[in-house]
């Protein structure tokens, strides 16, 4: 197998790229997010939203869409948590690491950190809470990717059950049953307006006409009773916003100086047998369009 070069590369004046040549992951230090998950020439697995340089250049609350980090329980909207804008305090070939400010409300900060495989199509993400104060926090990291549109997400059956927290009373209009697996099309078949689905699981699936996109739990809480709504993963389907994530979280941990929550997703991709390359990378659109790219 010939060597593949890793290259690191500033693609805007504000975006980070880690590629390995088998997996590529495109970073925003100024919103505090990634805009990119897949193969290099792929389909983007997330959905970034299109942020007006007044948004970009200021400080208020956003949604910059792709993948994007808060903390639960949660007072109002925390712009410090949700988009930084984040410090790049470490960088190397394989692997960045972002520093948001402080949350004035909870008087902590996020840190977060992507790791690529040197070859292979994997990545780590890792949040960290860190405390800036000595009162005792407790608090859960919630990691949501807007889902791009043209994706269908897959839950083992055997990992566990879906359930339905708001918005429908039977999962049966939102999910598809298969023999292996729990299947939740994006966008939905049917009308969904403020549907909320729940399961506590150990990964979820993303699967798009590149291929798929596996996010694993680098430490599956032991007990359901210590996540938030009992559960680790949560699906959110609005149709009339055209607003779809798919949240991996953490455990309600007790947060001080000495002792951070940490939260770390396992990311695997994994191209469609004979998916050749699409496109590059698209800009970010705009809330009311939609793509898969």
């Amino acid at each position: 197998m010939p060597i593949v070069l890793v290259a690191l590369c500033i693609v805007a004046a504000d975006s980070i790229v880690l590629n390995n040549g088998a997996i590529r992951v495109e970073v925003d230090p100024l919103m505090f997010s990634v805009r990119y998950v897949g193969g290099p020439g792929g389909i983007n697995f997330v959905q970034p939203l299109y942020m007006p340089p007044e948004t970009r250049g200021g400080h208020a609350w956003a949604d910059p869409g792709g993948i994007s980090t808060d903390l639960i329980p949660s007072e109002g909207r925390d712009a410090a948590i949700r988009r930084g804008p984040a410090e790049v305090i470490e960088r190397t070939e394989r692997s960045v690491v972002l520093l948001g400010p402080i949350s004035e409300k909870l008087q902590v900060r996020l840190k977060k950190e992507i790791q690529i495989d040197p070859h292979e199509p994997q990545a780590r993400y890792t949040v960290s809470v860190l405390a800036v104060d000595a009162v005792p926090k407790r608090l859960a990291i919630r990691n949501t990717v807007r889902i791009a549109p043209g994706t269908t997400l897959r839950v083992g059956r055997s990992d566990g059950t879906i359930r339905a927290l708001a918005g429908i009373d039977v999962i049966e209009s939102a999910v598809v049953e298969s023999p292996e697996y729990w299947l939740i099309p994006v966008p939905p078949t049917g009308r969904m307006e403020g549907v909320v689905l729940a399961a506590f699981v150990p990964k979820i699936t993303h699967e798009n006409r590149y291929g798929t996109w596996v996010r694993r739990i680098a430490h599956m809480p032991a007990r359901a009773s210590d996540m938030p709504h009992e559960a680790t993963f949560i699906c959110l389907l609005d149709e009339k916003t055209m607003s779809y994530g798919a949240v991996l979280q953490g455990a309600l941990v007790e947060v001080v100086p000495s002792s951070p929550a940490v939260f770390t997703e396992q990311w695997t991709i994994q191209k469609r047998s004979g998916m050749k390359h699409v496109n590059p990378v698209k800009k970010s659109i705009k809330p009311s369009e939609t793509t898969d790219s």
